[in-house]
């Protein structure tokens, strides 16, 4: 009875860690990282010059129709540009980025 309880347990939590493992990679399924995206000094401007510099490199990739969900700049503020994590609506729309860069 002692074993048949502990391999219940045993499955439950293997069960729990793949859900889990599936809703992360489900959230992140949408999401690009970009390297050396030039970032403003000031705040306040930061996320609108952040959005016209991807929207600016995704017509230059010709992948003109974009719908951001959002725009996130990684890691602590430093001399070079933090990564910018981009979510991106639709995977058909993370697929047609990275196929045209």
């Amino acid at each position: 009875m002692k074993i048949t309880d502990e391999l219940k347990d045993f499955i439950d939590s293997k069960i729990e860690e793949g859900i889990s493992t599936y809703r992360e990679r489900e959230l992140r399924k949408t999401n690009i990282i970009i390297h050396n995206l030039p970032e403003a000094d000031k705040a306040s401007p930061r996320k609108q010059e952040d959005e016209q510099n991807i929207m600016i490199m995704t017509r230059k990739i010709k992948v003109p129709d974009v719908d951001i969900k959002s725009i996130i700049r990684l890691g602590e503020k430093k001399q070079e540009p933090r990564p910018t994590k981009v979510e991106l609506s639709t995977v058909s729309q993370k697929r047609a980025m990275l196929q045209n860069y």
